[in-house]
């Protein structure tokens, strides 16, 4: 359970005291208020699968408060940034950190976070950072699967390769994509509808250029990718039918054929990677299957990556088919655990967390998620290694006199800050009579 006031924390103890003497709750894991997961285990055939995200959740300032309060985040985000070494600083013009953390929020900062050879290797070691975290509060997980980019550092996080590894990897493959001859670098779009219907969309706008369906999201999601002529096209053809379009923010048009120049880099990159067979399953989304266990098929898989189309419909099915039931979103952002949610039915998937907001709030996402693989997995801790050794909810607190001072002080005066403000709303909507409250 999780509250940032008293007067929450009662409301929350409340709710759940009346849900379990009910026997509404039954043995759960279930989520009776946000902040406020119940379980009675052992639950032995509840795995848990974590899950990554795509180029898409990036934001200048990204998680800044877990980089400032928690220890293990930092020294794993610092390490794999040097891990890029200073020809790949040079080459994509600055370490990681001066792109997710520059001194200034500005509309050119987050178009220079949004470039592939710098969003994918930042995104990667923001993943592998939190999964660290995970690591050091002693989760582990059973099913890993990515979405898009993410499903490299799904691998990495499996133990299929090193974190620095995966980073050197993507950011590899970021700057082949962004040496690509292309006039044309594409676009993308998301359209809320189902994929036979996007695919009708694509063939009424072929005429125009190439565009392929690229992203099956969930069942009511499916995304295009292609020339932007040819997805104008498309996204009119939809829109005369009244489907909401989404114009994504990337810099290529990523799974389709625009990005198949970088296969020839990706087989050398890739021959040369040191591969290991995970414990865990690592669902490949493009063919919705476990990865094989041949070191030269999962390369093989790699360069054809950029171009193979995302099924993560029938990848979130085949991990609830391998007994996973904690689904945890590993990165910034809720959209990978919304496509869950909206793919699979409520008792596939009893909890569904992200590890992290885009915003700051305190890491109150962060303390909530934690708790949901403890309360659907009680026998976890014993399973996976010594009990956790890190705090979730640090202090938020810092002294100027702090050897961290400067940067660091600032953000944590914005985490108190931003605290203070919800426990004094909390206040207020306490104080509120009945009538008041909405």
């Amino acid at each position: 359970m999780i509250a940032d006031s008293a007067p929450t924390l009662r409301e929350k103890l409340g709710i759940a005291a009346q849900a379990i003497e009910a026997g509404t709750a039954g043995k759960g894991p279930v989520q009776l208020a946000p902040g406020c997961l119940f379980g009675q285990g052992p639950f032995p055939e509840a795995k848990i699968a974590l899950l990554f995200a795509g180029q898409g959740a990036q934001r200048v300032g990204l998680l800044r408060e877990a980089y400032d309060e928690i220890p293990t985040f930092r020294e794993a985000l610092d390490r794999l940034d040097e891990a890029l070494g200073p020809e790949v600083h040079e080459r994509i013009g600055g370490t990681l950190r001066s792109f997710l953390h520059p001194a200034a929020k500005t509309p050119e900062a987050e178009a220079r976070l949004t470039e592939t050879q710098v969003c994918q290797p930042a995104m990667a070691a923001v993943a592998l950072a939190l999964h660290a975290f995970l690591g050091k509060l002693g989760v582990r997980g059973d099913v890993f699967l990515g979405h898009s980019l993410g499903e490299f550092a799904a691998a990495a996080a499996a133990g299929m390769m090193s974190p620095e590894d995966c980073v050197r990897l993507v950011a590899a493959r970021g700057l082949a994509m962004m040496a690509l001859p292309l006039a044309d670098r594409g676009a993308m779009l998301s359209a809320a509808t189902d994929v036979e219907t996007a695919r009708e969309a694509a063939r009424a706008a072929s005429a125009h250029g190439t565009v392929v369906v690229a992203n099956v999201n969930h069942p009511g999601q499916t995304v295009l990718s292609g020339e932007t002529l040819a997805l104008r096209a498309a996204a009119q053809w939809l829109e005369g039918r009244s489907i909401a379009v989404t114009w994504l923010d990337v810099s290529h048009a990523f799974h389709s054929p625009l990005v198949a120049g970088i296969a020839d880099t990706m087989r050398g990159i890739a021959s040369a990677l040191p591969l290991r067979q995970p414990p865990g399953a690592v669902l490949s989304a493009a063919k919705a299957l476990p990865y094989p266990a041949d070191p030269e098929e999962v390369r093989q898989i790699f360069v054809e990556h950029a171009t193979a189309p995302v099924d993560f419909v029938s990848t979130l099915r085949a991990a609830a088919g391998l007994g996973a039931r904690l689904f945890v979103q590993v990165g910034a952002g809720s959209v990978v655990a919304s496509f869950a949610k909206a793919t699979l039915p409520a008792r596939e998937r009893p909890v569904c967390v992200s590890l992290a907001s885009r915003e700051e709030d305190g890491l109150a996402t962060l303390a909530t998620a934690v708790g949901g693989p403890s309360s659907g997995r009680s026998d976890r801790r014993s399973r996976s290694g010594p009990p956790p050794q890190e705090n979730p909810c640090p202090r938020r607190t810092r002294t100027a006199s702090s050897p961290s001072s400067g940067s660091r002080s600032k953000s944590s005066t914005r985490t108190r800050a931003s605290w203070n403000n919800r426990r004094q709303r909390s206040r207020d909507a306490a104080s509120r009579s009945p009538s008041q409250k909405r």
